[in-house]
């Protein structure tokens, strides 16, 4: 397994069209621990401490959330993504601000706009794989 920069994307090819001649390519790139932090502390209910001898369990709500969280930080870009007409969708990006700790940071995460273009199937496997290649920034 290859450890992923936190800067660098890499190109990735869903499952469902590898063996396409001309697939859509998703640039990702892995999220870092603060984003991590960030993504679990929205999804996680404040009530809840988990145990940290035992894992952490998500319903498939908050599963699925996860994973559109994964994917509105961790998607850079993408090529050849087409609506019903061929026309390549628009990518759209955005800036917030997120406070962690008492510090601010600026992120770029995909809009609202542009995440619900993207297919629930696909987001779910973006998602996995971003999470995949995040898990060597987490220690």
């Amino acid at each position: 397994m290859a450890i992923y920069s936190l800067i660098n994307t890499i190109d990735y090819i869903c499952d469902m069209d590898k063996a396409s001649s001309n697939p859509t390519i998703f640039k990702i790139k892995p999220l870092d621990p603060i984003m991590m932090s960030y993504i679990l502390d929205k999804l996680m209910p404040q009530k809840v401490k988990p145990e940290l001898t035992k894992p952490i369990t998500f319903s498939v709500k908050t599963m699925k959330q996860f994973m559109i969280e994964a994917v509105r930080f961790g998607l850079m870009d993408w090529h050849n993504f087409l609506d019903e007409s061929d026309q390549e969708l628009m990518f759209d990006r955005q800036v917030i601000t997120i406070e962690i700790n008492y510090n601010t940071m600026l992120y770029s995460t995909l809009s609202i706009e542009t995440i619900c273009k993207i297919p629930d199937e696909i987001i779910q496997e973006l998602g996995a794989k971003i999470l995949d290649i995040s898990k060597t920034h987490m220690g």
